[in-house]
C-alpha cells in the first residue's frame, strides 16, 4: 500500500491525537503537521522506486544508539546493497525527499504488521518535517548541504580533521569530557 493510500484511510483527528501522544512537545507545530498530512493526501504523486520502512531503533539494532535510548527510524530501501557491507541492503534517509515522492512510496508490509497505520503516518510526518514545514525551505537546505559537500571535495585542504577540532576544544575548555555533555 502506498503512503498516500495509508494516509487517505485515516482521519486527521485520529492522527493528530496519536501524534501528540508520540511527540508531546510538538503541540505548537500541530498545524504544520496537519498541512503536511493534507499534502500527502492531495498531492499528485510522483513515481519513486523506494520502499518505506518504519521500525524501532535501539542500541541492540544500532550500536551508535546509547543504551536505554530508542526512537522510530523511518528510511527507504530500493533493493540495492550497501557498498561497505555487501551482505546488507542499503538504507536511505528520506528527510529531504519531496513530499510528492513520499506519497508514492510503498509502505513495507513488515512495518505495517509491527505498527499501526496511524503510528506509521505519525513517524513519517516527523521525518518529513525534520527540516521544516515548507518544501521550498527544505530544498534550500538541501542545496546548501550539497554546496558544502562540493566545497569540501573541491578544497580538501580547508578541512580540519576531527582530532584537531577536539584538541582545540579541549585546549579552550580545559579537561572537558565530550562524552558527558
Amino acid at each position: 500500500m502506498k503512503l498516500k493510500e495509508v494516509a487517505l484511510s485515516l482521519s486527521w483527528d485520529g492522527v493528530k491525537e496519536r501524534f501528540l501522544e508520540l511527540y508531546e512537545d510538538q503541540t505548537e507545530n500541530i498545524e504544520g503537521y496537519e498541512y503536511v498530512f493534507v499534502q500527502i493526501c492531495t498531492v499528485e504523486s510522483v513515481p519513486f522506486d523506494m520502499v518505506l520502512y518504519c521500525d524501532l531503533a535501539t542500541h541492540e539494532t544500532d550500536p551508535f544508539i546509547d543504551e536505554g535510548e530508542e526512537w522510530f527510524n523511518v528510511y527507504g530501501r530500493d533493493g540495492s546493497y550497501c557498498e561497505f557491507a555487501p551482505e546488507h541492503l542499503e538504507t536511505f534517509g528520506l528527510s529531504f525527499t519531496p513530499w510528492d515522492q513520499w506519497s508514492d512510496m510503498e509502505v513495507d508490509e513488515g512495518s505495517r504488521k509491527k505498527l499501526s497505520d496511524t503510528d506509521i503516518i505519525c513517524h513519517c510526518l516527523w521525518e518529513m518535517t525534520f527540516y521544516g514545514f515548507d518544501q521550498e525551505k527544505i530544498c534550500e537546505q538541501l542545496d546548501e548541504l550539497n554546496e558544502r559537500v562540493q566545497e569540501a571535495k573541491d578544497y580538501p585542504e580547508r578541512l580540519i580533521p576531527a582530532e584537531e577540532v577536539f584538541k582545540r576544544i579541549k585546549d579552550k575548555l580545559g579537561n572537558f569530557d565530550l562524552e558527558e555533555s
